[in-house]
């Protein structure tokens, strides 16, 4: 199949972005390097002054390092969840090494509730949700499309994209879009893919 300009341009994205990621990761792993420092000069040095002192240093650095871990995870997800969940990182650790009283704790305390009412509340689970077209995410749990779409669909895997691997794989048939896989009183059928991996599935129940 011919591939459209937007299918190349993605491509080079996600080169650009894997690419970007790796450079971020090798960061990450030199900077380990600093932890384990910061853990010795707080064994070498017992005042309590400085004890603090190396150890507030030694958070600021870890948590700097795990939000270049959580910047990996978002640009390789492209998740919500994700961006939120950087957020957070980010707003804790500004109020680690910027905070200088209680309003500044205090708009950080605030930012993060904020934060965390959007996840509860107001972000949607989007592999939870039917589409408009009939389709589910590829990573709706099976006990929610049981659940919430009146579906039987027994499995040990956890996701539908899950369960449609493993019928490819016993069945021999290779993963493609439009592929279609029985599984009990269902047809599951590929309607999405990207770089390899099921985004959106069609369901239909087999007419006994």
């Amino acid at each position: 199949m011919k591939r459209t300009p937007e299918d190349v341009m993605k491509s080079i994205m996600r080169v650009v972005e894997y690419t970007i990621c790796a450079i971020i990761l090798a960061g990450i792993i030199t900077g380990l390097w600093d932890l384990i420092k910061y853990v010795k000069e707080f064994a070498l040095n017992p005042s309590s002054k400085e004890s603090y002192d190396i150890f507030s240093n030694f958070l600021k650095h870890a948590l700097m390092l795990v939000v270049g871990i959580e910047l990996i995870y978002m640009i390789i997800s492209h998740k919500n969840e994700t961006i939120l969940t950087l957020v957070l990182f980010v707003i804790a650790r500004k109020m680690l090494v910027y905070a200088e009283g209680m309003t500044d704790i205090l708009i950080g305390t605030i930012s993060i509730v904020l934060v965390f009412i959007t996840m509860k509340f107001i972000l949607i689970k989007e592999s939870s949700v039917k589409k408009a077209d009939g389709t589910f995410s590829a990573g709706i749990s099976l006990t929610d499309l049981n659940k919430l779409y009146k579906i039987n669909i027994e499995a040990k895997e956890h996701t539908l994209g899950g369960l449609i691997v493993r019928i490819a794989a016993e069945s021999n048939v290779p993963l493609f879009e439009g592929g279609v896989y029985s599984y009990g009183p269902y047809t599951l059928k590929v309607i999405k893919m990207a770089d390899g991996v099921i985004e959106k599935v069609a369901i239909e129940e087999i007419d006994g």
